[in-house]
């Protein structure tokens, strides 16, 4: 699938995206209805709804019709409104119509076809899984500079893992799905789905999950040995002092549990498709057509270490989540140092596969061992090993960034930046 699958069928996206606004309409029109005849109180956030709704689709109609113009204008002003137009839309259905459709369905079908729970439960995940792609491809493709195309894709993350975390509090009468749902293994398929077609609106690739022809065995091994060896180390090492800390392991474990195991594949799949390929790919192509020559000449650099910030950044919501403060800085810098292993792991081997297994098997065997995904306050020993970790990593960062493996790495990210 490519780009011109969806210009091919533009008129067919946009269609389908007014009929889930009309769709949603309908179903609170109804339930207004509903209330009055009954005599109840009508909701005010009803009333909300139908204007919301009916203003979107007005304003995507209107739009539509002097789109090509606007996007087409050379004025900077009209230029920043239309990117703040595509950025507003895409919150409000993201966030707010699609998801509240999404539960409205899923009530009506309950009640009025007398589907059974899992039953309702599957469809609506299932629905869920693409009923953004009407929404990427009429407006959020549209959204083009790079800070916003970011912060938009991670905060959908936030909302995909929140909404499916959400159903999860439900009762859907069977503990397996339950399961999958409450550790967020759905909404990370139904990010991977999402942003795999946004990247392909912006004119890239899907990634590949087959080695890089280009990559030496020699490399690729030292890369498979040092991943295996700090799995275990991170999730089993068990000392005190930094003169033992590489020799002594308690293999046991107080979580051994799928609901831990699936966590930690939720994180592998959603944050390596969000931060490897969808924010690596960004970065490449912006420093790479940068106007300023120390950018485009280390792009691939420059691309590794923001990546690399930006990933550990964005651990900071843990706290919110109620983790330790100085628990979540210390896992902020491990993240950090992590990003940039993963990254240039990524770029070298050309195979999105290969990070999303390790960074799975170094988050659930910790969950696992720990029987927490929270980091607790860090001592002392735990803040050196910390300072050691970002050293290690930083300087197998810059080995994967010199010599000929920089050249394999060239050759694949200029692979990867073909237009599609």
């Amino acid at each position: 699938m490519n780009s011109s699958f969806f210009k091919t069928h533009q008129k067919l996206m946009y269609w389908l995206l007014i009929v889930q606004l009309l769709t949603f309409e309908l179903i609170v029109a109804g339930t207004t209805t509903y209330e009055l005849l009954k005599g109840t109180t009508i909701r005010f956030e009803n009333i909300i709804g139908l204007i919301v709704a009916s203003v979107l689709v007005a304003m995507i109609i209107l739009v539509r019709h002097y789109e090509n113009k606007w996007l087409r204008s050379s004025n900077k002003l009209v230029k920043f409104f239309m990117e703040i137009y595509y950025i507003v839309m895409t919150l409000v259905l993201m966030f707010s119509i699609l998801p509240t459709e999404n539960i409205f369905v899923m009530g009506a079908l309950h009640k009025w076809l007398h589907l059974n729970v899992t039953a309702v439960f599957v469809l609506l995940f299932i629905y869920g899984i693409f009923m953004y792609i009407p929404t990427i491809a009429v407006i959020t493709k549209n959204i083009k500079w790079v800070v916003s195309r970011v912060l938009m894709m991670a905060l959908v993350l936030f909302q995909l893992v929140g909404m499916y975390s959400f159903y999860s509090s439900m009762d859907m009468g069977n503990k397996t799905l339950s399961m999958l749902e409450n550790t967020g293994i759905v909404g990370a398929v139904a990010f991977a789905v999402m942003i795999s077609v946004l990247m392909i609106e912006w004119g890239f690739r899907l990634p590949k999950f087959s080695f890089s022809k280009n990559s030496s065995w020699s490399t690729n091994l030292f890369l498979l040995l040092f991943a295996a060896w700090y799995v275990i180390y991170n999730a089993f090492a068990y000392s005190e002092k930094l003169s033992t800390t590489l020799f002594k392991y308690d293999f046991s474990v107080k979580s051994p549990t799928w609901h831990m195991a699936f966590q930690g594949l939720e994180a592998g799949i959603a944050e390596e498709w969000l931060w490897r390929f969808a924010v690596g790919l960004l970065l490449l192509f912006a420093f790479k057509n940068s106007k300023h020559s120390f950018l485009r000449r280390y792009f691939i650099e420059w691309s590794v270490g923001i990546g690399g910030l930006l990933f550990g950044l964005w651990h900071f919501d843990n706290m919110f989540a109620g983790q330790n403060v100085l628990g979540t800085v210390d896992q902020m810098l491990s993240a950090a140092a992590a990003g940039w292993l993963f990254m240039v792991i990524y770029f070298y081997t050309n195979n999105l596969l290969s990070t999303i297994v390790f960074h799975f098997l170094i988050d659930a065997l910790s969950f696992i061992a720990s029987g927490t995904t929270f980091m607790d306050k860090p001592n002392l020993f735990e803040w050196e090993t910390t300072v050691i970790q970002i050293i290690v990593f930083g300087l197998i960062t810059v080995f994967m960034l010199t010599g000929k493996r920089r050249k394999v790495i060239k050759e694949n990210v200029s692979g990867m930046l073909e237009r599609s």
